[in-house]
């Protein structure tokens, strides 16, 4: 459907589209065939205001139709283009961005319509596919607006920083008819449009596109940001205020106006902090009873019961770890085994108390360690406590890696009765652990 013109200037296209400020852009005309356009445009849905719902829950005059099969079967052949093989590729021909992938959902997409008094404040897109996690990589923007006069409004608009107005460049181009404006999405790739201001004689008339997003599964690691939702800028004034100039009526209302859609946005933007806090929450709980439930492997006539703290499902330990462990016979010793990498500072002094008893051991090289404790009470339950005075973060220290705070790796808690085996249960499960935490899981369930 992209027109034969426009594929055999291929070539001339993608070092533009490179090479474009204030980001990588391309405005092409007669993008599609013109019987597609015009078809496009025929069938375009009616407005319905159910699709019309704006960021505050209210119904405004921006209509989007996401099921581009659900319009007409015409629309459902564009769809299924649009997510072919051919389409993408000659998308990444014309931009030169490789390995393009579609979105089924069309989230965001699809059909856009703007009523007369309609606006878009320059924005940045969502990063991030909703389903997979791929990169957003490219915005592509068919308009279907004939006869277009650009005094109407509604010509997109390409800021360079609309937070700075007083440097802020623009780049803009009217919504008319089989144009196509295609650009990257990326941190800084702010867009929007002006009002529409359509005359009393035109307001039968709407601002219509057809907006297509794009995906990569990578992009350039300088380019990679957290995932995040849409950014909006308010616009500025367009008038200037000051102390010796009255304001006439109608700067009054749009004063005011600016004032309501600005503590609208503060609003919502509080609101989602509110969301994502209590989603934080609830995954720190989550994971914090995750980690309880994380159990050390112990060997011999005990297992461990109850929560924990300080222990990794991997294996890994902090400086502070506690657990407990229920004896099946009567104990007669309790030994810590662990490791210490290489990398990990040493001497490390490391104390482990059992039912109140401490012994203290200070390991002065990397490898294997133990910690042996004889006096044991002859209760059921053991508690457990093992701190070391020293650990490592990766992250903090070399900027990449486990952002964890790590002592040393617990191989297994080895409990003995007397005159049994002292080291064979622990090589056993040492094994075990260096295999992996599956096989870990079955040695510790085969030993209850």
């Amino acid at each position: 459907m992209i027109s034969n013109e426009v594929l055999l200037d291929s070539a001339k296209f993608a070092p533009q589209f490179q090479s474009a400020q204030p980001f990588k852009y391309l405005c092409i005309e007669n993008f599609f065939d013109i019987g597609a356009a015009e078809r496009l445009l025929a069938e375009f849905p009616s407005f319905d205001p159910t699709k019309a719902l704006n960021e505050f829950g209210e119904v405004g005059k921006k209509a989007v139709h996401t099921a581009l099969k659900d319009i007409s079967p015409f629309y459902s052949t564009v769809y299924d283009y649009l997510l072919s093989r051919e389409f993408l590729d000659q998308m990444s021909a014309l931009t030169g961005v490789p390995d393009l992938l579609p979105d089924p959902r069309m989230y965001g997409g699809g059909t856009h319509e703007n009523a007369h008094g309609q606006e878009m404040d320059p924005h940045v897109d969502f990063n991030y596919d909703q389903d997979h996690g791929f990169h957003r990589r490219l915005n592509l923007i068919l308009y279907l607006n004939k006869d277009w006069d650009e005094s109407w409004g509604g010509a997109i608009e390409l800021h360079s920083n609309p937070r700075k107005p007083e440097t802020n460049e623009i780049s803009s181009f009217n919504c008319i008819f089989n144009r196509a404006v295609i650009f990257e999405t990326n941190e800084y790739s702010w867009h929007g449009f002006k009002r529409v201001a359509l005359p009393h004689s035109e307001r039968h008339r709407s601002r219509k596109s057809l907006s297509i997003y794009l995906y990569t599964r990578s992009r350039p690691q300088e380019e990679i940001a957290p995932s995040h939702g849409t950014f909006y800028v308010p616009r500025p004034l367009p008038f200037e205020v000051s102390n010796h100039k009255p304001l006439a009526n109608d700067e009054i209302v749009e004063l005011n106006a600016a004032i309501k859609h600005r503590d609208n946005w503060i609003e919502h933007y509080q609101k989602l902090e509110l969301q994502l806090g209590a989603q934080l929450a609830s995954h720190a709980n989550h994971i914090k009873q995750l980690l309880s439930e994380t159990k050390p492997i112990v060997s011999g006539p005990a297992r461990p019961h109850g929560s924990s703290a300080g222990i990794y499902p991997d294996g890994w330990a902090s400086p502070n770890a506690q657990f407990s462990i229920m004896q099946k016979a009567r104990l007669s010793s309790i030994s810590i085994h662990g490791w210490i990498p290489d990398h990990f500072a040493v001497p490390m002094c490391i104390n482990v108390t059992v039912d109140g008893t401490t012994r203290a051991v200070t390991v002065d090289r990397s490898g294997e360690f133990s910690v042996k404790i004889e006096e044991i009470d002859d209760v059921v339950m053991h508690s457990v406590s093992i701190i070391a005075d020293r650990s490592y973060n990766s992250a903090k220290q070399t900027g990449e890696g486990d952002s964890r705070d790590l002592s040393y790796v617990l191989i297994d808690v080895e409990c003995t009765i007397s005159g049994s085996s002292q080291r064979t249960p622990a090589n056993k499960n040492h094994l075990f652990r260096r295999l992996g935490t599956p096989l870990a899981k079955l040695r510790r369930a085969l030993d209850y």
